[in-house]
């Protein structure tokens, strides 16, 4: 869909939320705004292409200590563009809020997590990954993330339909670690 400047809502300088969801302007935004906070787009339908387009933008803005939260929650991004995503956010050490729910982040994208969260410099603590295709296998990557990664504090999980009650068990015993520093769960 085309963005028209109405459709542009800015809170204060440092932050943008978009109704309607056009790349080129996105990305100019993106890259001018070297202060931007906060970035959200909700249920846009950017899909693969303009996600990895996003992802490209991200991975070459020269100020990536200001960007702090990310949520593209309800956009039908994919395993593919949600691992491109994810690998994009490499030095953004500030990032501390990653909401990709209702999407369909699955195995890739926790692979991506786990790269990005083993990094000794990153403070994300609130992940949401609720409403995606993870299963146990993805489950298993993010038992190691909660167990490795000493920052995460919450983590939102829910309508995950393909993690069977093994795969939770297992989730749930990491938990129960006293090296987990999860709070809240979701």
């Amino acid at each position: 869909c085309d963005l028209s400047v109405g459709d542009i809502s800015v809170r204060d300088p440092t932050m943008i939320k978009l109704q309607k969801f056009s790349v080129v302007r996105m990305t100019q935004f993106c890259q001018q705004n070297i202060n931007l906070r906060s970035l959200k787009i909700e249920c846009c339908d950017l899909k693969h292409k303009s996600t990895r387009v996003l992802a490209m933008v991200l991975a070459r803005k020269s100020n990536k200590n200001s960007l702090q939260r990310i949520d593209l929650n309800s956009n039908g991004i994919d395993d593919d563009a949600a691992k491109e995503l994810i690998e994009s956010l490499h030095g953004y050490d500030n990032l501390v809020e990653l909401s990709l729910g209702n999407n369909l982040v699955g195995m890739k994208g926790c692979v991506a997590l786990e790269h990005l969260m083993s990094n000794p410099s990153s403070n994300l603590k609130e992940l949401n990954l609720q409403s995606n295709r993870i299963d146990d296998k993805a489950i298993i990557i993010l038992t190691r993330i909660l167990t490795e990664n000493t920052a995460l504090k919450k983590v939102e999980l829910n309508d995950n339909f393909g993690v069977t009650e093994a795969g939770w068990q297992q989730f749930f015993t990491c938990l129960q670690n006293s090296s987990s520093s999860i709070e809240q769960l979701d």
